[in-house]
């Protein structure tokens, strides 16, 4: 819902120029809310050049949002944030200025982040995965490789036909998030159910490169480090020793599927799909009828360890990456 500007914005001298002024920036939001995520840098920056926009209704506007919070506004990129959560309908709800989290909700879901919001705005404004709502036609399971913040884990729960999820993620710093993010949903809780385990193609001690400024950005894969990380992020990387689990054998351990339910694989691990795969394809536990992936260090690769699935869908950001979105054929 767009904020009532107009009750908000302190009148200006010139009663003509103010209404034009809050038309202009009425229509420019709701361009923004009718834009795709990527070009609403642009209409943020037309909307600043509009000299006819005192700075004062633009500051309202920002503030009747954020339920007259200012801190806030402070955090990096946050117009980007505004705009994505406007046009998406992300509603805020809380923020806590001891831990700078904000806490939002969407369609009765609530998520808590902090500066380092995209990959909840992958998951909320973008949807990344909403293909898979025209792919399920009965009740199915979720195996969440790469859970991250526990935002796809509960976008997934949020399905009425979602039995269950099973969520995996390495690296302890956004487990702990994903935690909190599960708790803050006590309907939803009950049907995720999460590991601070990593899975690959064996059981083996690793290397994890992460930043500790990220919303969990970080790979054991030296290949995916070499290829995406720029200079600055390698200086500023930090590394701990990690456990790395077999995800056949990880798989082993988990209740079967009910009769019926169809079991979706979500793969987004930085460059460990492709030896997951290969493990599972070798212990014959890759029995998914969706895997739903981020092919990170070639699409094509990908696909030939995936023969009898077809690709439905695909979105390419590179050469190297890609999300697909694969059915078993029948």
């Amino acid at each position: 819902m767009i904020p009532d500007l107009h009750s908000r914005a302190t009148p200006s001298p010139n009663a003509a120029t103010s209404q034009q002024a809050l038309s202009d920036l009425e229509q420019a939001v709701r361009r923004a809310m009718a834009a795709q995520l990527q070009p609403l840098r642009n209409e943020l920056t037309e909307l600043r050049r509009t000299a006819a926009i005192p700075g004062v209704v633009y500051q309202a506007f920002r503030m009747a949002y954020f339920r007259g919070r200012t801190e806030p506004l402070t955090i990096p990129n946050i117009d980007y944030f505004l705009f994505a959560a406007l046009m998406n309908g992300i509603q805020f709800v809380s923020y806590d200025a001891t831990t700078k989290r904000m806490v939002l909700t969407k369609d009765g879901v609530r998520f808590a982040t902090d500066a380092y919001f995209y990959v909840l705005l992958e998951l909320f404004a973008q949807e990344e995965y909403r293909s898979l709502r025209a792919l399920v036609d009965r009740p199915f399971v979720i195996y969440d490789v790469g859970m991250n913040r526990g935002y796809a884990a509960l976008w997934f729960a949020s399905h009425p036909a979602c039995r269950a999820v099973y969520g995996f993620e390495l690296f302890d710093v956004p487990y702990q998030w994903a935690l909190d993010n599960i708790a803050l949903n006590p309907t939803l809780a009950p049907k995720i159910t999460p590991f601070c385990i990593g899975l690959g193609g064996e059981n083996k001690t690793a290397e994890l490169i992460y930043e500790e400024a990220s919303d969990g950005v970080s790979t054991i894969m030296p290949e995916f480090y070499a290829s995406y990380w720029t200079p600055e992020r390698k200086r500023q990387s930090q590394k701990k020793t990690v456990q790395i689990k077999k995800a056949s054998d990880a798989f082993a351990t988990l209740p079967p599927t009910q009769t019926g339910e169809l079991r979706v694989l979500k793969l987004d691990v930085e460059g460990a799909e492709y030896e997951i795969v290969e493990d599972l394809a070798r212990a014959k536990r890759l029995n998914f009828d969706i895997i739903l992936a981020e092919a990170h260090l070639g699409l094509d690769r990908f696909l030939s360890l995936l023969p009898g699935y077809r690709c439905v869908e695909t979105v390419r950001h590179s050469d190297l990456m890609a999300n697909v979105v694969l059915v078993r054929d029948a």
